[in-house]
């Protein structure tokens, strides 16, 4: 006797174990590329200060030395923006390589164990 179901097995085997091991290695690539840019920016700081000047000598709000204000505040912005941006490349590397979550909310799936609306 088969075991019951609840209509979502075919979506189990979808995804090759060769597909999902494509998607990781395209993820771990994206990943290290943000990494290596997070990398850059960390090192570059206190190199602009060395090479500029203005930048560890001039004044800007409060006081602060424009490398003071970049490290303080600026960083954490630049890790925010390589964060929004390296997920949603991630998610739509996820959502083009790996298959079957576009159909787990379609109504007219005939695999649904409601079955297709009328």
């Amino acid at each position: 006797m088969g075991r019951a179901t609840d209509g979502f097995d075919a979506y189990d085997t979808a995804d090759t174990a060769a597909e999902v091991s494509a998607a990781f290695r395209v993820i771990r690539r994206v990943a290290s590329s943000y990494m290596a840019v997070a990398a850059a920016v960390v090192v570059a700081t206190p190199l602009v200060g060395v090479a500029v000047g203005w930048w560890s000598g001039g004044r800007v709000v409060g006081g602060l030395s424009p490398s003071f204000a970049f490290t303080a505040g600026g960083l954490y912005l630049v890790f925010v923006v390589l964060a929004v941006l390296s997920t949603r490349l991630v998610e739509q590397v996820e959502d083009r390589m790996l298959g079957g979550r576009e159909f787990l909310d379609d109504p007219e799936d005939p695999l649904d164990p409601a079955g297709p609306t009328p």
